[in-house]
């Protein structure tokens, strides 16, 4: 999905808290709901999404839903795995119960 405007961030956050995500207070990107006991977390940052739960089938609740209402102008590309790209930076959640964060793509890309 392409978010490239204050216009476009604003429908994203109003659109999540339409579907009951509580925007988080200290970043207007970063919004979190509990389903099925658990915390749901979306975050973004221009054109960039990450969600997270723990349940896999929940996370693509989340996108099939983002898809029905914004696929029209921009379909959504997914990633999945243990191991994501994100704006630069590697998250690796190899080890159960820990993630990694590392930057070290971006200097060998430069």
């Amino acid at each position: 999905m392409n978010v490239g405007s204050t216009s476009d961030a604003s429908l994203i956050s109003d659109t999540l808290v339409e579907w009951g995500f509580k925007m988080n207070d200290y970043d207007k990107c970063v919004a979190n709901k509990t389903i099925n006991g658990k915390q749901c977390t979306i975050i973004w940052h221009v054109d960039n999404l990450k969600i997270s739960h723990m349940k896999k089938r929940v996370v693509n609740h989340v996108i099939d839903k983002l898809n029905k209402r914004f696929g029209e102008y921009s379909p959504l590309s997914t990633t999945t795995g243990k191991k994501l790209d994100y704006l630069g930076m590697t998250l690796d959640y190899m080890t159960k119960g820990k993630v990694t964060f590392s930057n070290t793509n971006i200097l060998t890309k430069c």
